[in-house]
């Protein structure tokens, strides 16, 4: 998943600890700081190209997804 989201093929959730290079050599970029609640850390991550309005869009209707599916599973 992070080979694709460093070639342009979109964006993955992943663990930071899997991208600690890529994000030192800025081939990745952490899309969003926002925190789940859980037993492990996940982050959105993209190419090191401009975060565009559909980005940030997509980024906004992911977490109200998992948010919804946390919601429903209490």
């Amino acid at each position: 998943l992070a080979v694709a989201a460093s070639h342009d093929m979109g964006m993955a959730l992943i663990p930071q600890m899997l991208i600690e290079s890529e994000l030192q050599k800025k081939e990745l970029v952490i899309v969003s700081n926002k925190k789940l609640k859980g037993s492990r850390k996940y982050y959105l991550i993209h190419s090191s190209q401009d975060i565009t309005p559909t980005i940030q869009k997509f980024v906004e209707w992911i977490y109200q997804e998992l948010e919804q599916l946390k919601t429903n599973t209490n």
